[in-house]
């Protein structure tokens, strides 16, 4: 039997500043609590690496 190869995860952290609030905010008022959107398509996946799209 094969072991399976393992994806570590970071363990989840708010900054100081507050940040996340703001997105879970606008979440919230524009009633779009699903794991795509406006925030998530800001968001773009190449070769394994992930960086913000450009604006």
């Amino acid at each position: 039997m094969s072991r399976k190869e393992r994806i570590y995860l970071a363990s989840p952290h708010m900054s100081a500043e507050g940040y996340e609030q703001e997105y879970i905010q606008e979440a919230f008022a524009t009633n779009w609590i699903a794991p795509l959107g406006a925030n998530a398509d800001g968001i773009n996946c190449t070769k394994g690496r992930v960086k913000a799209a450009p604006s």
